[in-house]
């Protein structure tokens, strides 16, 4: 039978044709060296059955007269069940070995049955020692049987072998043959992709071939693109020698190079270049041979596809290796431990590949291995992979998503995400950070999320938890770039309608979304409702048995260390010793130590028991610099809160402030924290430092922006600053603008502290209605103490006695300790002198050593000792009134009047009229 040139034009490549030298003759030497059934074992494109009839025209050529006892089968490439695959093979062995066989039909019947397509399989397989008698020591090549390897011919293979007939054949996937073999304890030599592949000498040849000078950069370029892939490479050099198209035109193949069409045989049955013709071979440089070039050649190269749309018919289509192959083209990498136990079979498929040099292996100490694809194959492989029938691609979708389920499990979330980020669709991508989001932010591996910052806003809707990681991922630039913070907060109604109205899942994990949104675009201030909606739901998933103690841990600790940077500090004491009792790792178990070691120095009360507390807060962030964690920062600052507060709160005030002078001049971005801001303000007032701490308030409102709403702590520790500066009247002035907001505690607490210091009533009963807010209770106990004081100034002693008992029945010494500061030394002085014998024991040696520690206010408000009139007076004077125009307007006498001045002068320590009118302008009386 002659071979039709369509079916040997369509698996053959450019190169491999059997006149002159062939390209890969290594492997036609290796052939020599086989056993007596050889199996080429190849992926597509690699020119097995090229291979074949090589090495059936050099063995002819070696036996001369005995040519006849080379036999070459064509199998036709697309299947045509087993006894008709049979039928072709006898009438080519017959052809090609001078044999009658149809006058050997007309005297066997089973020659007859098996020309018809008939034969008895079974008994053909047990007759062949018998058929094949006369023909020992024939070579016998199987091109293209691929197309038909079937169980049954495997057998009737090994029966021919068992005969004494030298067998060569080519597969996809040689397992069912090697299990055959086995079987039958039939050796075999298997001659892989390995060696199938172009070394760069055969690359050097071809180039020489299609006129291009060999040089190391040329082949070296093209070896990076191809990995010598055979048809790969063959396409990439024609494409760059000129081919600009081929052309298939029934069983014409042709191929266009400088606007001229030519016959494909012509293009590609190569001789070797004479030595003459060398000099003539042009200049190219590796700098033209790029990935335009190979994606162009996958181009020429999607004709080699006929042939394999056939194949998939075929018993080769449903191989294990094939299935495999399916769901390793779907992924660019992946781990060898996931591969074992979601891909059976994966591994041998994958060290084949890497025999080939299409995939390459890299150990980890992390990880049991990753594979990953040369580049150049994965855009060459997808041509052939896109003609894998539905059930493959059925297979390719289950391992990705296996594999991605493998990552989740595995505390990989960040593979996984590369994963989706390559082969998913959106949906997946934003459900698996959904579902692992608080993952993802506990290891801070969030890669490859910032290009979701240039999307659309429709896209950006579509996708609201990854634009969350990607403002997070941008956190350092994004906050400097108004557009790219407008992008990323244009998800918050988004997570703010699912936090309100999902399911409690939904709930939990849109509120820490906010949350963690908020932090990475320094909104510290707000959205505090999903703060306290995820403390709560988090509770509550764990009560329900929807999270394990480990996922509530993990959440409690992310949500209590954003909270301690909010400054709210009763609600991060809260969730961090939550998180030590749910369970949590090592870096878990530490993180939450540092960040209760911030809360007893602050609150001035130990916290845990002494064998769980930090032994040394210095090495502890050192245990975890080297840590994921410490990527945003969070580590550094609450190890300088930690030490700079537990340093005032035993006594060392310098080096607390020094603490965090340091974290806030080594880094800028940190002045706007909540925290740190109000940390690095009080200490400067316990320092007596209160002009910089008023230029940390002006410096937090200036990067903040003038248009920036004024958060209540921010009020309160500018206006401290302000009266703790002898400023009250610009303390009056920053209040002034929010006199009627009565919905933040903290307001309405800076409002208290001002009316106290200018000596107007208080009552303290509003400041903690509706609220919880962390701060509250300490500033109620701030409040109350300076009230008290207040009262001993106005000669009330009774209720400055009754108001510091009530101080001392609800508040923690630490309180109490902490709001001692704020009153000057000499109110503290004077109320041990007046009113110590009315406290109790404790109470009397808090306020005797609080007249030995460094105080905010060096100095009484003296406004405070004012009584209503004498403020009366000292505003008409500071008007530029006269005494006798004071009594007209008060009713009073002339001489009253005076008394009244004298009263004033005395208490503001101050002599005549002019000073005393300056202090009531200062005081913002005027």
């Amino acid at each position: 039978m002659t071979r039709p040139v369509s079916q040997g034009a369509v698996m053959d490549y450019a190169g491999s044709r059997p006149t002159g030298r062939a390209v890969r003759e290594r492997v036609l030497d290796r052939l020599d060296r086989s056993a007596p059934l050889t199996i080429i074992e190849g992926l597509p494109g690699v020119g097995k059955q090229a291979l074949i009839r090589q090495r059936a025209e050099q063995l002819r050529a070696r036996r001369g007269a005995d040519a006849r006892r080379v036999v070459c089968i064509e199998f036709p490439q697309t299947p045509v069940g087993d006894a008709q695959a049979l039928a072709l093979a006898a009438e080519q062995f017959a052809e090609q070995v001078g044999q009658d066989l149809a006058q050997h039909a007309r005297e066997d019947p089973r020659i007859d049955h098996l020309l018809r397509g008939r034969a008895d399989l079974a008994r053909f397989e047990r007759d062949l020692p018998t058929l094949l008698h006369d023909w020992a020591g024939t070579q016998i090549c199987l091109v293209a049987y691929e197309w038909q390897a079937s169980p049954t011919l495997d057998r009737i293979i090994i029966a021919m072998v068992r005969s004494g007939v030298d067998v060569l054949c080519s597969l996809l996937d040689a397992s069912g043959l090697r299990a055959t073999a086995s079987v039958a304890r039939l050796s075999l030599t298997v001659i892989g992709d390995g060696e199938l592949v172009f070394r760069d000498e055969e690359i050097g040849m071809l180039a020489a071939y299609f006129g291009m000078r060999p040089t190391a950069e040329l082949i070296g370029r093209v070896h990076e693109l191809t990995a010598g892939h055979p048809l790969a490479t063959a396409m990439t050099l024609l494409r760059v020698a000129g081919i600009e198209r081929m052309i298939s035109d029934g069983d014409d193949v042709r191929v266009v190079i400088g606007g001229v069409e030519r016959d494909w045989a012509h293009a590609v049955d190569l001789q070797t270049p004479a030595p003459e013709t060398r000099a003539h071979l042009r200049e190219v440089s590796a700098a033209q041979v790029g990935r335009a070039q190979l994606v162009s050649a996958v181009g020429l190269m999607r004709y080699a596809t006929v042939g394999f749309l056939e194949l998939l018919r075929a018993p080769q289509g449903e191989s294990p290796f094939l299935r495999v192959m399916a769901g390793l083209i779907a992924v660019p990498s992946a781990d060898l431990d996931a591969l074992e136990e979601v891909l059976p079979g994966a591994l041998h498929a994958v060290d084949r590949l890497r025999a080939a040099g299409y995939v390459r292996l890299e150990y980890r100490p992390s990880t049991g291995g990753l594979f990953h694809w040369h580049e150049g194959m994965r855009t060459v492989i997808p041509e052939w992979s896109r003609s894998l029938p539905h059930r493959n691609a059925d297979t390719a979708a289950e391992f990705v998503t296996r594999l991605v389920g493998w990552y989740g499990e595995h505390g990989r979330p960040e593979a996984a995400v590369a994963l989706l980020q390559d082969v998913g669709g959106p949906a997946e991508l934003e459900t698996f950070v959904t579902a692992h989001f608080t993952d993802m932010i506990w290891t801070r591996r969030v890669h490859g999320f910032a290009p979701m910052l240039a999307l659309s806003d429709e896209r950006r809707a579509e996708l609201p938890m990854c634009t969350i990681l990607a403002a997070l991922e941008s956190y350092r630039t994004i906050r400097e770039d108004p557009g790219l913070t407008r992008r990323a907060m244009l998800v918050f109604p988004i997570l703010e309608d699912r936090m309100r109205n999902g399911t409690p899942p939904e709930r939990l994990r849109s509120a820490l979304g906010i949350v963690v949104g908020c932090a990475a675009l320094d909104l510290w201030e707000s959205h505090g409702e999903a703060v306290d909606i995820v403390a709560r739901a988090t509770a509550e998933a764990l009560h329900r048995g929807l999270c394990t103690g480990g996922e509530a841990g993990r959440t409690d600790l992310i949500v209590g260390t954003i909270a301690i940077i909010r400054g709210d500090l009763t609600l991060a004491r809260t969730l961090l010793l939550r998180a030590l009792a749910e369970g949590t790792d090592e870096q878990g178990r530490l993180v939450a130590r540092l960040g209760i070691s911030v809360l007893e120095g602050y609150f001035a009360q130990q916290l845990l028991p002494d064998d769980a507390r930090l032994p040394d807060v210095s090495e502890t962030e050192m245990m975890l610099a080297g840590d994921d964690l410490s990527a945003w920062g969070s580590v550094a600052e609450l190890a300088a809160l930690a030490r700079s507060w537990n340093a005032v709160w035993h006594g060392d005030y310098r080096t607390g402030l020094d603490v965090i002078r340091h974290l806030v001049l080594g880094q800028d971005r940190v002045i706007v924290q909540p925290f740190v801001s109000w940390s690095y303000s009080l200490q400067l007032l316990l320092a007596g430092q209160a002009d910089e701490a008023l230029g940390v308030w002006s410096e937090v409102a200036r990067r903040k922006g003038e248009k920036a709403p004024v958060p209540g702590r921010h009020l309160l520790g500018h206006v401290l600053a302000a009266l703790a500066a002898g400023r009250p009247g610009e303390a009056v002035d920053l209040i002034e603008p929010h006199k009627d907001d009565l919905a933040d505690p903290l307001v309405r607490l800076a409002r208290a502290v001002v009316d106290s210091g200018t000596g107007r009533p208080v009552s303290t009963d509003e400041l903690v209605e509706g609220t919880s807010l962390s701060l509250v209770p300490r500033a109620r106990t701030l409040l109350q103490t300076l009230t008290a004081l207040q009262r001993l100034q106005a000669d009330d002693a009774d209720g400055a006695v009754a108001l510091l008992n009530g101080v001392e029945a609800t508040s923690s010494s630490g309180d109490i300790e902490f709001a001692l500061r704020f009153a000057s030394r000499r109110d503290v002085v004077e109320a041990v002198d007046r009113i110590g014998s009315r406290l109790s024991d404790t109470l009397r040696i808090m306020l005797s050593d609080a007249v030995e520690v460094p105080h905010v206010l060096t100095s009484p408000i003296p406004l405070a000792r004012l009584t209503q009139t004498e403020r009366q007076v000292l505003v008409l004077v500071a008007e530029g009134l006269t005494n006798r125009d004071i009594a007209e307007r008060m009713y009073l006498s002339v001489n009253t009047v005076k008394t009244h001045l004298t009263g004033v002068y005395r208490k503001l320590r101050v002599n005549g009229r002019h000073a005393a009118a300056e202090a009531a302008r200062n005081a913002g009386l005027v």
